[in-house]
């Protein structure tokens, strides 16, 4: 597995940390976040792998890390991916 690789894929807007990795994602109003979080959470659920997050009106934070090892994985890079292309299907 080479993380180094999939760090540089990632969308330069995701703060890379030692054991996870964080973004912040802006909407228009409540329920844009709320579609956004579904939608995320879908996936989440096909690849069992969740996120650490937090809403609060029109701003969704996310934090991913895996759990089970104690920081990054593949995973919360695919997840980063994913997430930022549903977020850019909200016109972003």
């Amino acid at each position: 597995m080479d993380l180094d690789k999939e760090k540089k894929d990632v969308d330069i807007n995701w703060k890379i940390n030692q054991n996870s990795i964080n973004r912040d994602f802006k909407f228009e109003n409540f329920k844009q976040s709320l579609d956004f979080m579904n939608q995320v959470g879908e996936f989440c659920e096909k690849i069992n792998h969740h996120p650490n997050w937090y809403n609060s009106y029109n701003v969704v934070k996310i934090e991913l890390t895996t759990h089970d090892i104690g920081g990054l994985s593949s995973l919360d890079f695919k997840l980063a991916k994913k997430i930022d292309l549903i977020y850019n299907s909200f016109g972003k």
